[in-house]
């Protein structure tokens, strides 16, 4: 329905009314800049999330030490603990830094945190079934 009103000429009367991207241009007009924002962090997620997860995983695929253990399960914190605390959280412990918390790197920060233990467990779980002995034979040979 938000589809079709935002490509109707007048949404009451619907498609009979004919087509329009007027309502598109317009939206775009005015939020283009917070979806570009938006898309920036999302890429700076996901590249951090990568740089940082993936070995985070090896380690934790290749270590059986309690220590490991450990570090899985503070890892998975975020998981278990609601988002607005979190965030609530990261306020209340950069709330003296006015210029970190008044910039896009806040919410940087808010989205790894809540975004890396998924990236940890999903990549953890390939690299859990992977035979590293074969590998590791392999490419000694």
């Amino acid at each position: 329905m938000s589809v079709m009103a935002g490509l109707t000429n007048n949404y009451f009367v619907g498609m009979k009314s004919g087509f329009t991207l007027r309502w598109v241009e317009q939206v775009w007009s005015l939020y283009s800049d917070t979806i570009w924002l938006t898309l920036q962090i999302a890429v700076a997620t996901t590249v951090i999330n990568v740089l940082v997860g993936v070995p985070c995983a090896y380690v934790l695929a290749k270590s059986k030490s309690r220590w490991a253990s450990l570090f899985d399960e503070i890892l998975t914190l975020p998981i278990a603990i609601p988002g607005m605390a979190i965030s609530l959280g990261l306020i209340l412990a950069y709330g003296g830094f006015s210029d970190f918390r008044a910039s896009w790197m806040f919410i940087l920060v808010g989205h790894v945190i809540f975004t890396l233990p998924f990236m940890v467990k999903s990549v953890l779980a390939v690299l859990q079934s992977i035979n590293f002995s074969v590998l590791e034979e392999g490419a000694a040979s």
